[in-house]
Formats: C-alpha cells, structure tokens, sequence
C-alpha cells in the first residue's frame, strides 16, 4: 500500500494494487475507488481526508484484502480526523 498527500489539492490518494482501471466508482462526493476490470481495487482517492469518510461503505462494496483493510482502518481514525500537513508521499509495505 502506498499513500500520497497533496496539500494543494487536500487530497489523498490510496494506492492499493498496480493494473489499468476499468472504471471509477464515486462512494460520496470526495471518496472515489478505482477498479480494473475484474472489480479488483487498485486505488482509493480521499478529497480532505481530514473529513469522516466513508471507510467502512468501502470496505462492505469491494473487495479488500484483510491486511489491506486493517492499514486503510489505522489510517482512518474513525471519530476523530487525520491530520496532515505535509505533501510527502508516505510508504506503507
């Protein structure tokens, strides 16, 4: 999994799996997931991730690997915000 901030564009974007998407589904008007053609995730872009976000819409819609699933919930702090300032990518193995 790899994460990328852009504090211009107060986006994050969640890269989950390389391949060609096929499609991009809009779970609300700022949480779009990328899928290729066999529905597999590849990417899951956050416009101001510092929102509550629907994490667990995504994780009941497609298909997310159990490991994936528990970074994407360590990242997303349900109740509370994610706080980010810096426009660095941010690696996760």
């Amino acid at each position: 999994m790899k994460l990328v901030y852009d504090n211009e564009a107060d986006a994050l974007a969640i890269s989950l799996a390389d391949g060609i998407v096929n499609r991009t589904v809009e779970v609300d008007s700022g949480t779009l997931v990328d899928v290729d053609v066999g529905g597999r995730v590849l990417s899951i872009e956050v416009i101001q991730p510092a929102r509550r976000w629907p994490l667990d819409r995504v994780l009941d819609r497609f298909p997310i690997a159990p490991s994936d699933a528990a970074m994407l919930r360590g990242i997303w702090a349900g109740d509370e915000t994610l706080e980010l300032s810096e426009p660095a990518p941010l690696a996760i193995a």
